[in-house]
């Protein structure tokens, strides 16, 4: 899915799980790591098993070349919360590569991910 298209849920934009679904194949197109942790509902509460302070960014991706790269996946309208400002300043200021990623900034995942801003049309030149 792109989120030029429809997406399964019905909206014209791609929910955030969507969209991280397409950053995730990016990655395993472009030969990432790929760490998510996964969210469990209890009740009508979603709740991650960790220890830490909350607001971590949802994926960590790493490549043998290209590096280690941190990101916050967001809807078009998604908002940080405080936490998750706090947790992309610190890793900012302590050298990591963090990105906070919408559905516009395909190109630049897309190019950050696999290297290249398009994809090879199928039988095209390589």
């Amino acid at each position: 899915m792109t989120p030029a298209r429809r997406s399964p849920s019905g909206r014209g934009e791609p929910s955030e799980a969507e969209w991280q679904s397409v950053l995730v194949d990016l990655a395993r197109l472009g030969g990432w790591r790929i760490y998510h942790p996964l969210p469990a509902r209890r009740g009508d509460r979603i709740a991650t098993w960790a220890i830490g302070d909350a607001g971590f960014p949802d994926l960590v991706l790493a490549h043998p070349r290209r590096g280690f790269l941190v990101v916050e996946v967001k809807t078009t309208r998604g908002r940080l919360s405080p936490e998750q400002v706090e947790w992309i300043d610190t890793l900012a200021a302590a050298g990591v590569d963090v990105r906070v990623w919408r559905p516009a900034d395909l190109a630049e995942a897309r190019r950050t991910l696999v290297g290249r801003a398009r994809p090879r049309p199928i039988g095209g030149p390589s």
